[in-house]
């Protein structure tokens, strides 16, 4: 073989060398995708956090913000249980583990012991929705403060809770009708004016400003035993107040029905995200006060409830922990709790 045959097949690539060749191409481009796909899932994964973050933090304000024009908190006592029992919750999801919180005047938020517990998983209290300021045919002007309750407590979403799963549990807002307030109406003293001023309320006609306000069918004295006759009375078309329930409503029985348009079933179902369950790990602090229960429907799930303090200096523990329905990858959740000054007059 001549020299320039011997340099045409130097020139060439061995097949050892060739699938050495391929071989390192292809762990590159496994790596190169592997760093890819773990930096897509990194990303979205971090995306999912910063969702979950927004949505917690979002539903604790609007629960503070509902909480600042709250008059009066409701607790796990008589009064407070009799209140429960009034809500029309026919419309919404039925309450799951829908225990107020104990009051407990002279302590500070602190994990429950077994025989003081004190920790809920729901709350209600009383909040200030306008004043209406009328002036009737005589020339005299009155001023009525009008009320509504709200409610947040918790329900089973799809199967609920699951051992194994962090997901299956929804929150529910209960805002109640306009309740006007019957204290303040009963020293209307001349007959007269008072029956205008109620028909004003129930007919929705506008105030003294001009401003036309939802229709209140109700006089409440505020926080007042339901027991009793005059707690509750129905504004009648002409102006009188009747002690007992009447048509529209149903006959004799009592009931606080809910305003459709400021309720809602599912505060959850739609973002895509599950208040934690028991069964979720950990880290993601369920339980941190309420001692966890899971017998039945469960305890306390992730949102729990505190309150303390005097009459005059009310504070309230709101513990909420959310988890996104997304099981691609990591779950992402958010455990926050907030702590808020209100009045309970």
């Amino acid at each position: 073989m001549n020299s320039r045959s011997r340099n045409q097949s130097s020139a060439g690539y061995s097949l050892i060398e060739l699938v050495i060749t391929m071989s390192l191409i292809l762990m590159l481009a496994f790596l190169v995708l592997s760093m890819s796909i773990t930096g897509t899932n990194a990303q979205k994964y971090a995306d999912r956090m910063t969702r979950v973050t927004e949505i917690t933090q979002q539903l604790l304000d609007e629960m503070q913000t509902d909480l600042q024009s709250s008059v009066r908190l409701f607790h796990n006592d008589a009064i407070g249980s009799a209140y429960i029992g009034l809500l029309d919750l026919s419309g919404l999801p039925t309450p799951v583990s829908a225990l107020l919180p104990t009051l407990d005047p002279a302590g500070v938020f602190e994990p429950d012991v077994v025989g003081s517990e004190k920790t809920g998983t729901s709350m209600l209290f009383t909040r200030h929705a306008w004043t209406d300021e009328f002036q009737v045919t005589s020339g005299n002007t009155y001023r009525v403060d009008v009320y509504r309750l709200q409610g947040y407590y918790m329900s089973i979403e799809d199967a609920g809770p699951q051992p194994g799963s962090a997901t299956g549990m929804n929150l529910v807002r209960f805002t109640s009708e306009p309740l006007a307030d019957g204290n303040q109406i009963d020293r209307i003293t001349d007959p007269t004016d008072q029956a205008e001023f109620l028909q004003h309320l129930l007919t929705q006609s506008p105030d003294l400003f001009g401003d036309v306000h939802d229709s209140a069918a109700v006089a409440w004295k505020v926080g007042q035993d339901p027991a009793l006759t005059d707690t509750m009375r129905q504004i009648m078309s002409d102006g009188s107040l009747s002690d007992s329930s009447a048509a529209p409503r149903t006959a004799g029985t009592w009931q606080i029905h809910p305003d459709p348009a400021q309720s809602s079933g599912s505060m959850l179902f739609y973002r895509h995200h599950s208040v934690a369950t028991n069964y979720a790990p950990g880290v993601m602090g369920v339980g941190r006060y309420g001692i966890i229960d899971n017998t039945g429907n469960g305890f306390p799930h992730g949102f729990e409830v505190q309150i303390i303090g005097p009459a005059s200096a009310r504070q309230i523990l709101l513990h909420l922990t959310l988890v996104s329905t997304n099981n691609n990858g990591r779950q992402a959740f958010h455990d926050l709790q907030v702590i808020g000054d209100t009045r309970d007059l």
